[in-house]
């Protein structure tokens, strides 16, 4: 099995990024991303809790993205990266996991 390729990843994170119940989801992806080096870090921004935000470029768009910070249990980041793992290998983004929550709360 192979990862999808990162225009797979992007086209999930222009999907996600518009779809204010898929916070953590999209925080565990832009983090994917940098980590395949689609996205380059800028900076992180906020004084106080719930505010921090991860600010991320991304040169093949030359665009940065502000992106809401979250704190995830370890589990919780375990059940992400599952999900993404069977969405991404399928390579289908028309369609998320059953289990991916309708309304994502977050955890601690």
């Amino acid at each position: 099995m192979r990862l999808a390729p990162n225009d797979i990843l992007l086209e999930l994170f222009d999907k996600w990024v518009l779809e204010p119940s898929r916070t953590e989801e999209l925080y565990i992806l832009s983090l994917l991303l940098l980590r395949r080096r689609v996205f380059r870090y800028e900076n992180s921004t906020g004084r106080r809790e719930g505010d921090d935000m991860l600010l991320v470029y991304s040169p093949r768009r030359e665009t940065t993205y502000s992106i809401p910070v979250v704190s995830l249990t370890d589990e919780r980041i375990s059940e992400i990266q599952q999900d993404l793992a069977e969405l991404l290998y399928s390579g289908d983004t028309s369609e998320k996991p059953e289990s991916f929550p309708e309304n994502a709360q977050n955890r601690e």
